[in-house]
């Protein structure tokens, strides 16, 4: 009996290795389809691995750059952000997704951003929410230990000292894991997406019978802001605002 349970021990644990094989080697696949010219088959591969959970950046950016090769710029652009929000400092993801989006139609001037709000945002985005909390936590702890150093000190002036730098700590363990939870909150919000269709007129309500207002061609990246039904009211770069069916989008 202990034998038979052995076995089957031995049979679940091949299953589970042969399950994670199984990405890697459509990964390895879809890798060879696309340096082999055969983007299309590579695109599809590399889509069935994310339908299966293999929502690894790499995958993301592999499969931007065999839309970009079919020129379907719109799902070039979209796998090229997502990728990036999952790797925001990859150089490499964020050169092939400005090259993109020289090919979109629309040019939208971003509005000026109040330059504490710009540092702000640049700061964040130094580190994903993940190694911005961890520095939070590594922070508050040798925080307490210099303030343990402060309180069993018998010296003023190293008590001073070890009073001060726990303050500092404190601050940046403060800033850290504010940092964190904005990154954070921000990629988990969704609400940004991409024009997927060739072009898209933006209402000025969520109703077809609407005055049209402007625009929208594929590839352009727009902010969600509210929605009701089929329809999403959108923000772009410039300000401009307006409603456009779901159906043209796709979320990041």
């Amino acid at each position: 009996m202990r034998h038979i349970y052995i076995i089957l021990l031995l049979f679940f644990i091949g299953l589970s290795a042969q399950a994670e094989v199984i990405p890697d080697s459509l990964y390895i696949r879809a890798n060879r389809f696309y340096s082999e010219g055969r983007y299309s088959e590579a695109a599809t591969l590399y889509d069935s691995l994310i339908n299966t959970g293999y929502s690894a950046p790499e995958v993301y950016f592999n499969l931007g750059n065999a839309c970009f090769k079919m020129r379907q710029i719109g799902k070039a652009i979209l796998n090229y952000e997502r990728a990036n929000r999952l790797k925001p400092f990859d150089e490499d993801i964020r050169f092939n997704l400005q090259l993109a989006r020289t090919y979109t139609v629309d040019k939208i001037e971003s509005l000026p951003e109040f330059f504490l709000s710009a540092w702000w945002r640049s700061f964040r985005s130094m580190m994903d929410s993940d190694h911005w909390m961890i520095l939070s936590i590594v922070l508050f702890i040798v925080c307490l230990v210099l303030f343990l150093f402060f309180l069993f000190s018998m010296r003023v002036t190293l008590k001073k000292i070890f009073f001060s730098l726990s303050v500092f700590l404190l601050l940046g363990s403060f800033i850290a894991g504010l940092s964190g939870y904005r990154q954070g909150r921000e990629f988990h919000a969704r609400n940004e997406g991409i024009v997927m269709v060739s072009s898209a007129t933006v209402k000025s309500s969520p109703d077809a019978g609407s005055s049209d207002l402007f625009v929208l061609h594929e590839g352009t990246k727009v902010k969600i802001e509210d929605a009701i039904g089929n329809w999403v009211e959108i923000r772009i770069a410039n300000g401009n605002k307006g409603w456009i069916e779901f159906s043209n989008l796709e979320i990041i």
